[in-house]
């Protein structure tokens, strides 16, 4: 089981474009209830909304991933759906795929720099393609 942050303990969230720091007030399984001050900011609104938890647990950093959900002007709850999980930070799915392709080496101004290599792909997105020689 991935450490749970500890009752009065500061957090960071981060929810859509917004970053802010609450105080725990109560954990109970897998959901924290949260005292946030100043309010949930309007940039992380509306709620629900997939989040991410920050806290210091024996001098490590733990990251969970989860949903926040809304309170009054004052709290929310955070429920957590998995353990311990990076932040996705890709803009585009990966495809693993192994595709034949040719590739023409090219000069800065787009004429042919030699002759025509197979390689092939290791994955595809919308972003781009990994090629293996």
């Amino acid at each position: 089981m991935a450490p749970r942050p500890a009752d009065f303990q500061s957090v960071n969230l981060h929810v859509r474009n917004a970053r802010f720091s609450a105080r725990v007030v109560h954990v109970r399984g897998t959901e924290t209830t949260l005292a946030v001050p100043r309010g949930v900011p309007a940039a992380a609104r509306p709620l629900p909304a997939e989040a991410e938890m920050s806290f210091e647990h024996d001098r490590q950093i733990v990251m969970l991933s989860g949903t926040l959900l809304g309170g009054d002007d004052v709290s929310a709850r955070f429920r957590i759906d998995d353990a311990v999980a990076p932040r996705e930070l890709r803009r585009f799915v990966r495809l693993n795929c192994t595709l034949p392709i040719l590739v023409t080496p090219l000069t800065d101004d787009g004429s042919e720099a030699g002759p025509q290599e197979t390689m092939q792909t290791v994955d595809i997105s919308a972003g781009g393609v990994l090629l293996d020689r």
